[in-house]
């Protein structure tokens, strides 16, 4: 159960990371570093959602 919610807080941090992203390209306009970020923080966060519902 420790890993569940260990996984899960970690997709909650890389969702709010991504949000903020998002915020800096309304800010500040679109750039490749915000769109890998952006993908990378996604990416990580599903990771990290599919290891916590593989450990529940």
């Amino acid at each position: 159960m420790f890993i569940y919610y260990a996984a899960m807080t970690f997709a909650v941090l890389f969702l709010l990371s991504a949000a903020a992203e998002v915020l800096s390209v309304l800010l500040k306009g679109p750039s490749w570093k915000a769109l890998w970020t952006t993908t990378g923080s996604l990416m990580l966060a599903l990771i990290s959602f599919g290891v916590g519902i593989a450990f529940y």
